[in-house]
């Protein structure tokens, strides 16, 4: 009788360590901020260490304090951001933790997960160093896969994009709808998306 007291009581204290800490175990030590904006494909940085292309999600940990997490962004022919994150305290998982008792808020107060990264979503619009490029100048593409190796030609500017005329081969589809071999179009990019060609 006293070993299946003891293995309950075990059992029992196994199962409150496990849910001690609602924050940690639920949403465990870091959280999702994710960083769109303008012009797509800006490189993204969390602390200095390059995380992605945007629009991506960076992954903070809750218990980063202010001025511990920064997100940089960067664009050829952009001015660089800056976003410093700070925290704020969860109330969802406050809530939850006071639910199973004073130990798990404890927990998730001493390890920093009862936080949430704040902002929790980064929209940023790069301003553009100058303006780049003009009417006529001779482009590549940088992103666009269809569209390795071949050049277009630059038919306005805007503030932070070009419109730009090029050729490309014709598709399958194309070829059997349209019957012809390639196709000319014009499509507006980010200065980033594309690059002079001498």
């Amino acid at each position: 009788m006293k070993n299946k007291i003891l293995l309950l009581g075990l059992v029992l204290l196994s199962a409150s360590v496990m849910l001690s800490s609602c924050a940690t175990i639920l949403g465990g030590a870091k959280k999702g901020v994710r960083v769109k904006g303008e012009p797509k494909n800006a490189q993204v940085y969390y602390n200095g260490s390059f995380v992605g292309n945007s629009p991506v999600t960076v992954q903070v940990p809750k218990s980063a304090k202010k001025g511990n997490s920064k997100v940089t962004v960067k664009a050829d022919n952009y001015n660089p951001t800056e976003i410093s994150l700070t925290r704020s305290w969860s109330i969802g998982y406050t809530i939850l933790d006071i639910a199973f008792g004073l130990w798990p808020l404890v927990i998730d107060g001493l390890t920093g997960n009862i936080y949430q990264p704040k902002p929790g979503k980064i929209v940023f619009l790069l301003e553009p160093t100058s303006q780049p490029f003009k009417v006529g100048d001779k482009v590549s593409f940088v992103f666009e896969k269809d569209l390795t190796n071949i050049t277009g030609e630059i038919t306005s500017v805007f503030q932070m994009k070009a419109t730009v005329k090029y050729t490309r081969p014709a598709n399958l589809i194309e070829k059997q709808t349209k019957k012809v071999e390639q196709i000319t179009e014009e499509k507006e990019f980010y200065f980033n998306e594309i690059k002079k060609v001498q």
